[in-house]
């Protein structure tokens, strides 16, 4: 009887670990094929990929990176703003305090900034600016800078977002471009 009991633990134990190695195996291969296509420029499908990813193996410790990738593809490359600012909230929210959520509301201000919302993206920079390790201060206050002189051309042309907020850049490619003219 004592045997019995053994051989059924033993069996259960294996089928567990088993279960858990295939899972493991499914996850990898599930992430790998969304970063494939990431990689491949196929946006859409990859953003798909990663949130059933996200849905499907919500432990996995590649689900906060899919979140994260998936929020990135909303703003970045689909230009699609308020989507990608609610996904870059909940990623915020959700994972308070840790390097990903300081992240996330980096990216958060910037596209709230993008459409328009400056003055929630500058109280966004300024929490950051205060709650940061210190590792993106100088960009923090360029964009606090930037935000609070910037007119509504500029936030909405993107090549002027990103050149005017570099500062001395700027300048270098206006001498450049008038002395062409």
């Amino acid at each position: 009887m004592q045997t019995k009991r053994v051989l059924a633990a033993l069996l259960l134990l294996g089928t567990t670990l088993a279960t858990t190695c295939f899972a493991a195996d499914d996850a990898s291969d599930a992430f790998a094929a969304a970063e494939a296509k990431y990689h491949k420029g196929h946006y859409k499908e990859a953003l798909a990929d990663y949130q059933a990813f996200q849905q499907r193996f919500p432990k996995d410790w590649h689900a906060e990176q899919a979140q994260f990738t998936a929020a990135f593809i909303l703003e970045k490359k689909l230009k699609d703003s308020s989507k990608a600012a609610a996904a870059y909230q909940s990623i915020s929210v959700a994972k308070a305090g840790a390097p990903m959520s300081h992240m996330a509301k980096f990216h958060l201000a910037a596209t709230l900034a993008k459409s328009g919302e400056t003055k929630k993206a500058i109280a966004l920079y300024e929490e950051l600016r205060t709650n940061s390790d210190r590792s993106r201060t100088r960009e923090i206050n360029r964009a606090i800078k930037f935000l609070r002189h910037a007119t509504p051309d500029d936030l909405s042309d993107p090549y002027a977002w990103g050149e005017k907020w570099k500062g001395k850049r700027v300048r270098k490619l206006k001498k450049l471009s008038e002395s062409k003219e």
